[in-house]
């Protein structure tokens, strides 16, 4: 969901649930591994991401990750796990909101698989 409050201001929210129960899930649900190991897995692809296009984003933003990622942001899609930095956390608030898909093939060792 993506809450629009008039100018600029962007606000992504969403919640991911259990299928078979209805409960919803967290991303320590959905990794077997403790946070601190998911959260370097998955920092990897943002730094990538963030570093390929440097001039996109502040430059301390590759570097801060786990000071600045919000375990709730985040959904499971198709093509993998996609996490968002809300508007003006990693760039400037005039980029929105900024998504990074992490493939499960690079969380397959440590993803929970139902």
């Amino acid at each position: 969901v993506t809450v629009y409050d008039g100018g600029y201001d962007l606000t992504v929210w969403s919640e991911t649930f259990d299928l078979s129960n209805g409960g919803r899930l967290t991303l320590d649900d959905v990794f077997s591994a403790p946070d601190s190991a998911y959260l370097e897995v998955l920092s990897w692809t943002v730094k990538d991401t963030i570093n390929a296009d440097i001039e996109h984003y502040y430059p301390e933003s590759a570097n801060t990750f786990l000071q600045t990622f919000q375990k709730d942001d985040f959904c499971l899609c198709e093509e993998g796990i996609l996490l968002y930095f809300q508007q003006g956390i990693i760039s400037s608030a005039v980029n929105g909101p900024e998504p990074f898909m992490v493939s499960y093939d690079t969380v397959k060792e440590i993803f929970r698989l139902w």
